[in-house]
């Protein structure tokens, strides 16, 4: 598959090949090494490779990064806060596997107020994407409403930090993302 996606930005054009293969390196030294040795910065850095989206579909459509695919930045602290609470869920077995997770060295309720703080700081970002102009003003009525439902997820979190409340708000996540794409979707033809 990777080599297939090196073909494929061939293609494409040069920026979208450096990114393609920066990500592949990436991927290949994260499954091999920064996720059993380095713990909360691996979910860091897996939510950053994530945050790549935005500039690789710019630079495949105009051959260029700027500040409009740049304020989509702010997304991969969503899949922060999201890894970060998953390894609370998964905590025995990552413990069983040596991952030094937020979860595993300090505790479960740090790893939930953290993976909260994650979820507050993408909330406060959402806006940006139409500050710099990237999407039209109806991006901001389906991010109103994810930024609603995420801040009562981080009101949840804080109230509760336990493992039982991790998993339930942990399966409305995946709303967030067909919101997330609603409000892109909105932004960029309404």
């Amino acid at each position: 598959m990777f080599f297939a996606g090196i073909v494929v930005a061939l293609w494409i054009n040069h920026l979208a090949l450096g990114i393609t293969v920066f990500c592949i390196v990436f991927l290949i030294l994260y499954s091999s090494f920064f996720k059993r040795m380095l713990g909360f910065i691996s979910n860091i850095l897996i939510g950053l490779s994530i945050g790549t989206i935005p500039l690789f579909s710019e630079a495949t459509i105009f051959q260029t990064v700027s500040l409009k695919s740049l304020s989509f930045v702010f997304f991969p602290t969503c899949m922060i806060a999201g890894n970060v609470l998953k390894d609370v869920v998964g905590l025995e077995g990552d413990v069983k596997a040596g991952c030094p997770t937020l979860a595993a060295t300090r505790g479960i309720n740090t790893a939930i107020k953290v993976g909260a703080l994650f979820f507050l700081l993408f909330i406060i970002a959402t806006p940006f994407p139409y500050i710099v102009g990237a999407v039209s003003f109806a991006y901001l009525v389906p991010i109103a409403l994810l930024d609603s439902i995420l801040f009562y997820v981080v009101l949840s979190l804080f109230r509760k930090s336990n493992v039982r409340n991790v998993n339930r708000q942990l399966t409305v996540t995946p709303m967030f993302m067909i919101l997330f794409l609603i409000a892109l979707a909105a932004g960029a033809f309404l």
